[in-house]
């Protein structure tokens, strides 16, 4: 009976960010961009509608995006990036107008500098110091770096400078060759997405700054990875400098994911190491643990959320995109039907989005620029 259970359960929580139940909202029709109403919309417009919708919120009231503070305030700073990342990659594909995609990522980019998402992370991103975040700073510079390489608009330009420049320096002044997050708390799924940022401003500036990111795989492979897996740790000791935390799943899938945009190969590795000793399959799902060989049943943390068997949601949801990335169209379809088993879709005129089955719980804005992330990449 467990093994029934149990698939039936993360699918279930699959999304869910709150317990608060949520209320069906209709919106009104929106106008396209040249200006006319009741047109027919594309189920990709549908879902940047929604996305839009969220990012158009103020971030001084009651509101979608403000309420995530309650559960984990870096998902307002995640939904702006990822939406970012998708429209980027929605644009590589020629899947959407340069226009569109560019209005939407400036609005998601002055959301993420707003000091009501800054201030979470002490860090002004206009005013850097030894304290900045590289958690905050990694994502922003990402979002600048892509928005930089595609369009012919100079508005960030010098931001984007300053941010890669501050970030190179520290890591070179670091001991660990790893920056905080928080102050003395150190994550290395935070910096490999800073590398990503850089990989990108020595493709925009025409400077390689001497491979940072070989510099910094170099160290995570000697020092930094555990010889059982062969995988990065999670966590790095401010004071020792000494590897700390276990591999996890919530970790491990946004490092490999970030990874693929400086060092492919090496993000492919790891991706097949993780397959390996995270992931099983039951009923034709497959899920992701979020510790090795540790099977238990707990409300896990911040980061994993609820753990079943040892399953977490963010180590499967951030496996499917990895999965992508690596060409592992199975993994995909199995993680794909798991979703499809707990959620339905929510379609109206003009936009799109899921719901859980069974139960109404408010499903994050965050999950929800995640699966468009996983469309732009497919």
């Amino acid at each position: 009976m467990k093994n029934l259970i149990y698939p039936i359960l993360i699918a279930f929580l699959m999304f869910s960010c709150s317990s608060e139940e949520s209320e069906s909202v209709d919106y009104p029709v929106l106008k396209d961009r040249i200006g006319e109403e009741n047109r027919t919309y594309s189920l990709l417009e549908k879902r940047l509608n929604y996305l839009e919708s969220i990012i158009d919120e103020p971030l001084d009231g009651d509101s979608r995006i403000t309420r995530l503070v309650e559960t984990n305030a870096e998902w307002i700073l995640f939904t702006y990036s990822f939406t970012t990342f998708s429209l980027y990659h929605l644009v590589e594909k020629d899947s959407i107008s340069k226009s569109r995609a560019q209005e939407l990522m400036k609005k998601c980019i002055e959301k993420a500098m707003d000091p009501g998402v800054s201030m979470h992370y002490g860090t002004n991103p206009r005013k850097l110091n030894e304290q900045s975040s590289v958690l905050y700073l990694g994502h922003l510079n990402l979002m600048l770096g892509m928005y930089v390489s595609i369009f012919d608009d100079e508005s960030y330009d010098d931001l984007h400078i300053d941010i890669s420049n501050y970030l190179y320096l520290q890591f070179k002044q670091s001991k660990t060759f790893q920056l905080e997050s928080y102050p003395e708390a150190i994550w290395i799924s935070d910096n490999a997405q800073a590398m990503a940022s850089l990989k990108f401003y020595a493709e925009n500036a025409s400077k390689d700054k001497q491979l940072i990111w070989e510099e910094w795989k170099a160290v995570i492979q000697k020092k930094y990875t555990d010889p059982e897996v062969n995988l990065p740790y999670s966590t790095v000791n401010f004071d020792s400098g000494l590897a700390e935390e276990e591999p996890r799943g919530c970790m491990l899938g946004w490092i490999i994911m970030f990874t693929h945009y400086f060092d492919s190969d090496w993000a492919d590795s790891m991706y097949v190491d993780y397959r390996q000793h995270f992931s099983a399959d039951s009923l034709g799902f497959r899920m992701f643990r979020e510790r090795y060989n540790v099977f238990s049943t707990n409300m896990g943390d911040i980061d994993s959320g609820p753990i079943i068997n040892g399953f977490s949601i963010p180590a499967t949801q951030f496996a499917m995109i990895d999965a992508i990335l690596a060409g592992d169209q199975k993994t995909v379809d199995r993680i794909k039907k798991l979703i499809n088993f707990g959620t339905e879709e929510i379609e109206s005129e003009n936009q799109f989005h899921y719901k859980t089955r069974m139960i109404e719980f408010e499903i994050s804005p965050l999950a929800e620029a995640l699966m468009l992330y996983a469309i732009a990449l497919e």
